[in-house]
Order: C-alpha cells, then structure tokens, then sequence
C-alpha cells in the first residue's frame, strides 16, 4: 500500500530569533508533543502537539532535572527519560518537566548512542564499555515490567575494499570505498532484533539468536563512503605512483557506483519497523510489522536528516530536516494509511 503525509507543522527554531543548532534526537508522545535533543547548543526542548514551541526541558547544570550534555530522550509511556553522558545518568521527567529520580549509567558516547524505543514504555540504550562488551555492544534496557534486561552483541565486521601500493618497504591503503556493514538493533519488549546488512537490502527479526523472519531481499550493492573520499583516496594513489611508479600499485581505487540501500531504522510505538532506504532517484520510508510483512511504503520528504531517526507514534511521525543553507528544522506529520 502506497501511504503519504499530511504536514500539522514545521518549526525551524525554539523561536523566531532561537533557531535549531544541531538536532540528535526527536522524541514523539502518543498525544502529539515532541521533545528535540540538540548537541549543539546543549538542550532540550518541548513542541505541543499542535507543532508549537513550548519552551525549554531541564537546563545545564548538575542537580535535579539538569543535564551537562543532553545525548538522547524518549517517552516511556508518560515519563520522559534523557540520557546525560556528561553527568553519567539518565534523567526522569514528568510530562510536566518536573523531576522524578536520576539514574547512574556509565558515560559513553559516539554517533550511535542513543536510546532505542521498542515499545510505549520500554527502550534500550547501547553501553558499549561495559564489562561484558569483551564480546561486543550491550544494549541495556530501561522502562517496561519487571527487572532490567541486557542484550549482549558480538562485534559486527567492517571490511574495507582498499588498494595496497608499496614504496621503500611501506604499504599504504587507500580506501575507495567501504564493504557492508552489518547492524542489529532492539525492536521489541521481549528482546527481540532487526538484524541487517547496509549493502543489501535484508534484514531479519532475531530473538536470542533464534531466526525468526526476513523481511526482504535485493540484490547486493557495494556502499561507498563518499565521492569525496574516493577523490582524496585517489589523488594520494596518483602521487604515490608518480614517486615509485605504477609497477609499485594495483589498480587504482574504484570510483563508487553505488549507494547503501539501507539508511536508518525505527520502531513506532505500535511495533512496526520503518526502514530508511535510498532508491535509485529519491528515498522511501517501508514500513512493516513486527513478523516481516510490509504493510507500506512512502516517499521520504527531501532534505531528511538520515543520522537523526524519526519518531512514529500512533498516526504521526517527526523527523529533522537539513535544507542547502545548513538549517535544521522539525517537522511533525500526519501518517494517511
């Protein structure tokens, strides 16, 4: 089925004269409200569900309901959680923005660190520097019934495709482009992960290591990093050749001819897995349930920020957006099925 978005708002700031920095994280309630995570500035912001800004959440500091580097938040159920690396916690926040209690995480932080939300009530959060990491990524789990659950993941390979060129007895690489990168992230309560490939468009549902659906296959495509890098790796690839000759290289490194088909993925508050994937002209948003089935596809509005996920909770979605200028906005959607 072929669905579309209907705009409620777009917001390009806290105000008129406050605008976005650098959006991490969106955060979307069941009610409509969304909570924005920016890295730089360092803070926290709420939109109402009728896409206005109403105000800040906590401020910087070190007591309660503050936060030094505000990483990412999510809503578990009514209680919003942000993890604050700069303090080593999590952060509990009433709808109201008042304090609950505070949390004691170890610091850690990096791109991929944020929480993972798989249900209304439940997420999880990657604490690569635990004990148990000698095997790989933890991903810890916070909210939900019950006492606090781990997922222990073995470390996913990364391979680069390089070419290797000798010269006084060194060997330099220079990458043209990057292999496949796997990936495994939590997508239900009961520990349950979308394991996948970046390079091919596959992707399983996996519980304690037990195969349980794919949801699609496509034909293998490589992922470069970027034309960028090709050109840099390129031209260190002309030099070395014209100091000790071409007999001293292999071939020179491959022009990128083809795009991750895999960007991002997300989980709505319903268990439905949105899959970020880039097409041959433009993105698309496919969305299935929690046993594989596809239960729709839409076109991704331009300018979306891949590396911030969007958020989907009941017939809504937020997501950022990154116009030429380098301006980040919030828009926040309504999901026609």
């Amino acid at each position: 089925a072929i669905w579309r978005l209907e705009p409620i708002a777009t917001l390009e700031g806290i105000s008129p004269d406050d605008p976005y920095g650098v959006i991490r994280g969106i955060a979307l309630h069941r009610d409509g409200r969304v909570v924005v995570t920016e890295s730089n500035p360092r803070r926290v912001s709420l939109v109402n569900a009728q896409g206005r800004s109403v105000g800040m959440v906590g401020r910087i500091g070190s007591g309660p309901g503050e936060y030094r580097e505000p990483y990412s938040s999510v809503w578990l159920a009514d209680t919003l959680a942000i993890y604050d690396p700069g303090e080593s916690r999590v952060l509990y926040l009433t709808q109201a923005s008042t304090h609950l209690r505070t949390e004691s995480t170890p610091r850690y932080t990096g791109p991929d660190i944020r929480f993972f939300p798989v249900s209304r009530t439940k997420a999880y959060l990657p604490m690569p520097d635990l004990e148990a990491t000698r095997i790989g990524t933890v991903f810890v789990g916070f909210g939900g019934p019950g006492t606090r659950d781990t997922l222990s993941l073995p470390q996913q390979p990364q391979i680069s495709a390089a070419v290797a060129c000798r010269g006084k007895g060194s060997v330099r690489f220079f990458t043209a482009y990057q292999a496949p990168k796997s990936f495994a992230v939590p997508i239900r309560a009961d520990g349950a992960l979308a394991v996948g490939n970046t390079g091919q468009y596959q992707i399983a549902i996996q519980r304690r290591g037990a195969l349980m659906a794919t949801l699609t296959r496509k034909d293998f495509v490589p992922m470069p990093l970027t034309n960028a890098t090709w050109r840099f790796a390129n031209q260190e690839y002309q030099r070395h050749v014209d100091q000790f000759g071409a007999a001293s290289c292999g071939k020179p490194p491959v022009k990128p001819a083809h795009v991750s088909p895999i960007l991002a993925t997300a989980v709505a508050d319903n268990g439905d897995i949105w899959v970020t994937v880039r097409g041959k002209d433009e993105y698309a948003f496919n969305v299935f349930d929690s046993n594989g089935v596809l239960r729709g596809s839409l076109s991704v509005p331009r300018g979306v920020l891949a590396h911030v996920p969007i958020a989907v909770a009941g017939d809504r979605i937020a997501y950022a957006t990154e116009d030429r200028d380098g301006v980040q906005s919030v828009h926040l959607a309504r999901i026609v099925r």
